[in-house]
Protein backbone atom coordinates (compact mmCIF):
# COMPACT_ATOMS: atom_id res chain seq x y z
CA UNK A 1 0.00 0.00 0.00
CA UNK A 2 1.14 3.47 -0.92
CA UNK A 3 0.70 6.63 0.50
CA UNK A 4 -2.94 8.78 -0.36
CA UNK A 5 -3.16 10.26 -3.78
CA UNK A 6 -2.81 14.09 -4.29
CA UNK A 7 -5.88 15.08 -5.94
CA UNK A 8 -6.26 18.34 -7.99
CA UNK A 9 -9.49 20.01 -8.62
CA UNK A 10 -8.90 22.39 -12.08
CA UNK A 11 -11.23 24.71 -13.02
CA UNK A 12 -10.89 27.38 -15.62
CA UNK A 13 -7.18 26.32 -15.75
CA UNK A 14 -6.07 27.25 -12.37
CA UNK A 15 -5.88 24.47 -9.06
CA UNK A 16 -9.12 25.46 -7.15
CA UNK A 17 -8.40 22.51 -4.19
CA UNK A 18 -6.21 20.17 -3.49
CA UNK A 19 -7.31 16.85 -1.59
CA UNK A 20 -5.37 13.65 -0.05
CA UNK A 21 -7.82 10.65 -1.11
CA UNK A 22 -7.36 7.05 -0.01
CA UNK A 23 -8.55 4.64 -2.74
CA UNK A 24 -8.05 0.85 -3.79
CA UNK A 25 -7.68 -0.17 -7.77
CA UNK A 26 -9.78 -4.25 -7.31
CA UNK A 27 -9.41 -6.27 -11.16
CA UNK A 28 -12.70 -7.29 -12.85
CA UNK A 29 -13.08 -10.00 -10.79
CA UNK A 30 -12.98 -8.17 -7.42
CA UNK A 31 -9.34 -9.02 -6.53
CA UNK A 32 -7.50 -5.75 -4.36
CA UNK A 33 -4.56 -4.75 -7.27
CA UNK A 34 -3.34 -1.89 -5.25
CA UNK A 35 -4.15 0.00 -2.45
CA UNK A 36 -3.69 3.80 -1.48
CA UNK A 37 -3.49 5.45 1.84
CA UNK A 38 -5.36 4.05 5.10
CA UNK A 39 -7.85 2.04 2.72
CA UNK A 40 -10.23 1.30 4.07
CA UNK A 41 -10.55 3.34 6.35
CA UNK A 42 -14.06 3.89 8.43
CA UNK A 43 -16.20 5.75 6.59
CA UNK A 44 -20.42 6.84 7.17
CA UNK A 45 -22.28 8.42 4.56
CA UNK A 46 -24.87 10.88 5.53
CA UNK A 47 -27.44 12.30 3.03
CA UNK A 48 -31.38 13.53 3.70
CA UNK A 49 -33.68 11.92 1.56
CA UNK A 50 -34.66 15.10 0.39
CA UNK A 51 -31.52 16.72 -0.44
CA UNK A 52 -31.40 18.89 -3.34
CA UNK A 53 -27.48 19.19 -3.54
CA UNK A 54 -27.01 15.16 -3.25
CA UNK A 55 -29.68 13.20 -4.56
CA UNK A 56 -31.13 10.43 -2.54
CA UNK A 57 -30.93 7.90 -5.35
CA UNK A 58 -27.44 8.44 -6.51
CA UNK A 59 -26.57 8.66 -2.60
CA UNK A 60 -28.22 4.91 -2.18
CA UNK A 61 -26.23 3.78 -5.51
CA UNK A 62 -22.63 5.06 -4.45
CA UNK A 63 -23.05 3.66 -1.28
CA UNK A 64 -23.74 0.17 -2.54
CA UNK A 65 -20.96 -0.09 -4.88
CA UNK A 66 -19.07 1.42 -2.17
CA UNK A 67 -20.09 -1.37 0.42
CA UNK A 68 -18.97 -4.17 -2.47
CA UNK A 69 -16.11 -2.60 -2.42
CA UNK A 70 -15.82 -3.19 1.40
CA UNK A 71 -16.84 -6.50 1.47
CA UNK A 72 -14.21 -7.53 -0.80
CA UNK A 73 -11.74 -6.25 1.35
CA UNK A 74 -12.81 -7.73 4.28
CA UNK A 75 -13.70 -4.49 5.96
CA UNK A 76 -17.67 -4.41 6.21
CA UNK A 77 -17.84 -3.38 9.96
CA UNK A 78 -16.04 -0.41 8.63
CA UNK A 79 -19.16 1.22 6.52
CA UNK A 80 -22.50 2.39 7.27
CA UNK A 81 -25.04 5.00 5.77
CA UNK A 82 -27.74 7.41 7.92
CA UNK A 83 -30.08 8.19 4.71
CA UNK A 84 -32.54 10.04 7.03
CA UNK A 85 -35.60 12.40 6.82
CA UNK A 86 -34.89 16.20 5.82
CA UNK A 87 -32.13 17.97 3.55
CA UNK A 88 -29.05 19.24 2.85
CA UNK A 89 -28.13 18.80 7.08
CA UNK A 90 -26.44 16.45 9.16
CA UNK A 91 -28.26 14.27 10.93
CA UNK A 92 -26.22 12.84 13.89
CA UNK A 93 -28.61 10.08 14.08
CA UNK A 94 -25.82 7.72 13.20
CA UNK A 95 -22.58 10.29 14.09
CA UNK A 96 -21.43 9.88 17.70
CA UNK A 97 -21.72 6.14 18.30
CA UNK A 98 -20.00 5.69 14.72
CA UNK A 99 -17.37 7.97 15.33
CA UNK A 100 -16.83 6.26 19.23
CA UNK A 101 -16.97 2.48 17.51
CA UNK A 102 -14.14 3.20 15.56
CA UNK A 103 -12.19 5.69 17.06
CA UNK A 104 -12.48 5.39 20.69
CA UNK A 105 -14.53 7.96 23.55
Amino acid sequence: MSGPLLVEVIRGGRVESLHEVDAVLLDASGRLVEAWGDAPRPVLLLNGIEDKIFPIEAARQGYAKLQQVYQVLGAQENIDADFFQGGHRWSNNKSLAFLKQHFGE
